[in-house]
């Protein structure tokens, strides 16, 4: 009868790190999407260098602040618009009461790279952060609830 050869890999607790890393990181996302929106938006208007939307809430809550991200590029070229990054982020400081309706405008000027003709095209857009006037706070850092925009 042949022996069967065994090879030996070593093991450290080191090699442990970035499992556990990985693991807290899905903890984290699904503390994420424990909640569903309590709201809605519209899809993003781009009308030269300003993005509006419309945003709903249909919480109990009044909101205090916004956020919202979304990939911003030329609509001529379809590329990146921005100088560094084609994500932009902007943030919303409002009082928006329970069951209104406002509308948000976001210029993305100071993103631009220099060329004042170009038109933008959106995609990726979502709300990334909401806070309430409780202390509550809704996240969505990844865009789980996001929908692709296109126009």
């Amino acid at each position: 009868m042949k022996k069967q050869s065994r090879i030996k890999i070593p093991f450290s607790q080191s090699a442990l790190l970035p499992v556990l890393f990985f693991l807290m990181g899905i903890g984290g996302c699904k503390e994420n999407l424990s909640g569903l929106p309590d709201f809605s938006v519209t899809g993003p208007v781009c009308n030269i260098h300003e993005v509006s939307f419309d945003f709903y809430n249909s919480a109990a809550s009044e909101i205090k602040k916004i956020e919202i991200r979304m990939n911003v590029y030329d609509k001529k070229t379809g590329s990146p618009a921005l100088k560094n990054a084609v994500t932009v982020e902007c943030a919303f400081d409002c009082s928006l009461m329970p069951f209104e309706n406002q509308q948000f405008y976001a210029s993305v000027d100071e993103y631009i790279s220099g060329v004042q003709s170009v038109e933008l095209i959106i995609d990726n857009f979502y709300v990334s952060r909401v806070l309430y006037s409780n202390g509550r706070v809704w996240k969505d850092l990844f865009g789980f609830y996001s929908q692709f925009y296109s126009h």
